[in-house]
């Protein structure tokens, strides 16, 4: 039986930090793929992450050094190409109680919403209400899609229960492969997927 979930936040949006901040401001809310295996018996969610502040200012100043070297043997800004080698170390930074399923859409009457709402899952119509937007939220906004969220609502999310979600300190190295998107935990697979010792 699927118990939990890890979750890969990836630098372009986020520092651990950054990520953090945002959590204890407007809680948890991410979006994954292939939503009808999850239903609310999947309890919590690890996250990994590869950046922390100082390691992404790093990051930045050597891409934009590769850059520079760049134009300087082109002699042009067109073109230009940088590896976006990842400086970073992965580690478990943060868990987070997942409270509700959500399914965002413009079309709360959609064949599709009808199947998440077989699934149990909240339908969230976002004509109606005005959150999640990309002020509010570094990744951009909520786009329809199926959601993980750590409050019981998606209209709680803006005033975040802090017991729901837990900064791991120390951070716990992650010695897996980078992955895209979600794995499942289970108890006799958990060491194996979070790369514990």
């Amino acid at each position: 039986m699927i118990r939990d979930l890890l979750l890969w936040v990836g630098h372009t949006y986020y520092t651990q930090e950054t990520f953090l901040e945002e959590a204890n401001r407007i809680g948890i809310c991410r979006r994954v793929q292939n939503e009808k295996e999850i239903t609310q018996v999947v309890s919590k969610a690890y996250l990994v992450s590869e950046m922390n502040n100082i390691e992404n200012q790093l990051y930045q100043y050597s891409i934009a050094l590769q850059k520079k070297q760049a134009q300087i043997r082109q002699h042009t800004t067109n073109d230009i190409k940088t590896e976006s080698r990842i400086i970073g170390k992965p580690v478990l930074f943060c868990v987070f109680t997942i409270n509700r399923v959500v399914y965002v859409t413009n079309d709360p009457s959609s064949d599709e919403s009808t199947k998440h709402r077989i699934l149990g899952h909240e339908i969230y119509d976002q004509k109606l209400f005005g959150f999640g937007f990309n002020h509010e939220r570094h990744c951009g906004s909520l786009r329809t899609g199926t959601y993980l969220i750590s409050e019981h609502t998606m209209e709680d999310l803006q005033h975040p229960n802090p017991k729901n979600i837990q900064e791991i300190t120390p951070r716990i190295p992650y010695k897996g492969k980078r992955f895209i998107g979600k794995k499942y935990i289970t108890e006799e697979n958990k060491h194996e997927v979070l790369q514990l010792q």
